[in-house]
């Protein structure tokens, strides 16, 4: 069996193959996640506040985060049906958060929940909140949120926690998928080797800059398109983008060293320039400020897609890249990235930038120019700006890279 495999595809084509089907088979988490978690069942969860007499801290804050498996708008609306004793208050977006409480002794919700590991409830803990009970069909667990500081945390409690059954259906359904992935990958490249497929001449072109605009274009203009058109929930709510998005270089419009000075954190100035751009021309010239900064998305992905991953091709094959190999690159940052195209986070241009200094790394040692070393020290360090330890990364390439070009005499200054 295996010198009949051995025939018919070489050892990289094995290997691609196992390659591509890995990273497809990643990019079905949400159908992956969707049929696992329709498999599982339902559970009563009730939430208590116990009757401490000898505690003067009875209070209970349940905070709305709106991510996948937050059980609050559930808790919400078995406070609408019901009078459980816990109140709802309404928070301002990036202002005050949404929150269910209640100091009330035995005040207590219920609700049916699916048993899904990442179901979750969120509490607010500090040195003024007492303890709650969560109790499900199998368990009950009080979580006490008093911590003696004045600054406050939160905790997420997941009730199934230990739902052992969906994490291996889970990793059922994935290797299942994979082994279907590999056989069609393997039927597709059999095929291939055994006809002869017309690739339309245009798709066998080298990249050239005006497809990297005409790419720049098409991504802006889907990003407008989710962001007007189909709506994004929680909008600028999700990870720290309310943070970067209200953090700007500028105080009140105006140039301010002192303030800059105490916006030092383990992250440079890069990770506040491009939504400080975006807010000032948007006020500038009357135009949403969320818009504008699709821009630098899109052309973070364009520039990947059809200029960096295209050279560093080059110099590890020697090979030209033809268009038809930017088209997997695209799809495979639009189904795992697809949220980078107006989100506002930093993690796409640290990735990119990062690429693209190790891409100038090795063009630099390949043709000994001095404007490839000037351009990895430039990306190179607003890479290090959005990420700090991009910098170990940089650091290992360009020792591996003087290594083995030493006999090569590659100039050093």
């Amino acid at each position: 069996m295996k010198s009949r495999i051995m025939s018919i595809f070489q050892i990289r084509e094995i290997i691609g193959i196992l390659l591509i089907g890995f990273i497809l088979t990643c990019c079905m988490k949400t159908v992956v996640n969707n049929v696992a978690d329709s498999f599982a069942g339902q559970s009563m969860v009730t939430i208590r506040i116990p009757d401490n007499a000898d505690s003067s801290n009875n209070s209970v804050v349940i905070l709305y985060e709106a991510k996948d498996g937050d059980l609050f708008p559930e808790l919400k609306t078995a406070c609408d049906k019901n009078d459980t004793g816990w109140v709802y208050f309404e928070g301002e977006s990036g202002v005050s958060w949404t929150t269910l409480s209640s100091d009330k002794p035995n005040a207590q919700i219920s609700i049916l929940a699916r048993r899904k590991p990442s179901t979750y409830i969120a509490f607010l803990s500090n040195k003024w909140l007492g303890s709650v009970v969560i109790e499900t069909e199998k368990s009950s667990e009080e979580v006490n949120c008093y911590i003696d500081q004045d600054s406050s945390e939160i905790i997420r409690f997941r009730p199934f926690n230990n739902a052992r059954s969906i994490v291996g259906g889970k990793v059922l359904i994935y290797i299942l998928i994979f082994v279907i992935i590999i056989f069609f990958l393997s039927l597709f490249v059999w095929f291939i080797k055994n006809n002869k497929l017309l690739i339309p001449e245009p798709l066998m072109q080298r990249p050239t800059i005006a497809d990297y605009f005409i790419l720049w274009f098409l991504l802006f203009v889907f990003a407008v398109f989710i962001y007007k058109v189909i709506g994004i929930p929680n909008y600028l709510q999700v990870g720290d983008e309310n943070a970067y998005w209200n953090t700007l270089l500028l105080r009140d419009g105006k140039w301010d060293t002192g303030y800059l000075a105490s916006l030092f954190t383990p992250r440079g100035y890069w990770c506040y320039v491009l939504q400080t751009i975006a807010k000032f021309f948007g006020e500038w010239i009357g135009i949403d400020a969320s818009i504008i900064w699709m821009v630098f998305p899109s052309a973070a992905i364009s520039w990947f897609s059809t200029i960096i991953m295209p050279d560093l091709y080059r110099c590890l094959t020697n090979t030209v890249a033809k268009r038809i190999h930017v088209i997997p690159i695209v799809i495979i940052l639009l189904t795992t990235w697809y949220h980078c195209l107006t989100s506002v986070l930093m993690d796409l241009f640290g990735v990119v930038t990062f690429v693209a200094c190790i891409t100038y790394i090795l063009k630099y040692f390949k043709r000994q120019r001095y404007v490839d070393a000037v351009l990895a020290g430039i990306v190179g360090g607003i890479s290090c700006s959005f990420r700090v330890s991009n910098f170990w990364g940089i650091v290992a390439f360009a020792m591996y890279g003087f290594w083995e070009n030493r006999k090569k005499g590659v100039r050093s200054n």
